[in-house]
């Protein structure tokens, strides 16, 4: 196995991490028509990591939006990680789009009420369809 540290996208390489959620993403994209190979491992191992990230995002956000767990001088306190942390799941979000069918992309949103990370397929038509991950 290869150090992370190798090649384009250290989240990909020599880690098989697939999941349930990675898959469903998966057939929900072809669903939506995204013009891409499903058996390809590697996208749905990107799938599988945006969710798992999708999941910290969503906490994030929570969290500076006030989530009735943590009080505003916890969140004042922890301002400095909360920002770096949101800025390194921002920068792994970008990498793991790399591995997308050209057709879908990565819209993040700052809401916790809704989706905050959702896939948009564009199709042959230029109609475009939501995929939310959660």
């Amino acid at each position: 196995m290869r150090p992370h540290n190798v090649g384009q996208n250290k989240y990909l390489e020599g880690v098989d991490m697939i999941t349930k959620k990675g898959q469903k993403i998966s057939q929900d994209l072809i669903r939506a028509q995204a013009a891409w190979d499903w058996q390809n491992s590697d996208t749905i191992n990107s799938l599988s990591l945006i969710c798992r990230h999708a999941v910290t995002y969503r906490r994030l956000q929570e969290i500076q939006c006030g989530d009735g767990i943590h009080s505003g001088d916890w969140v004042n306190a922890h301002h400095d990680y909360l920002v770096k942390r949101e800025a390194q799941i921002e920068s792994r979000f970008g990498m793991l789009a790399k591995a997308l069918p050209a057709n879908v992309r990565l819209q993040l949103d700052s809401d916790p009420r809704g989706l905050v990370v959702r896939l948009i397929v564009t199709d042959d038509l230029g109609v475009e369809r939501t995929v939310g991950v959660e």
